[in-house]
């Protein structure tokens, strides 16, 4: 009979996080709309937030409307929403 003996394998050095790496992806569900824009982590996370604000939409509702390749930005910004041009604008 054959005794197989594995081997542990070696430690790997731990890298250090680095603070201003840019954090990739975003929480959308768990995003605060209140945050100040200038903590935004990444680009999308600035958009998501100053939408939503600007247009009093949910995190989530600003991420559909960059879906299909901003297809509903888009529209939003040729047709206007139902209130107008005005929150677009502001957003602007």
């Amino acid at each position: 009979m054959e005794s197989f003996l594995v081997e542990p394998e070696p430690e790997k050095p731990s890298i250090p996080e680095d603070p201003l790496a840019e954090k990739i992806g975003v929480d959308i569900l768990g995003l605060e709309v209140t945050k100040d824009v200038n903590e935004s982590a990444n680009c999308i996370e600035f958009i998501l937030i100053t939408l939503s604000c600007a247009l009093s939409i949910k995190p989530n509702q600003a991420a559909g409307m960059l879906a299909k390749d901003n297809f509903y930005l888009h529209e939003a910004c040729v047709k206007g929403l139902k209130g107008g041009f005005d929150k677009l604008i502001s957003w602007y």
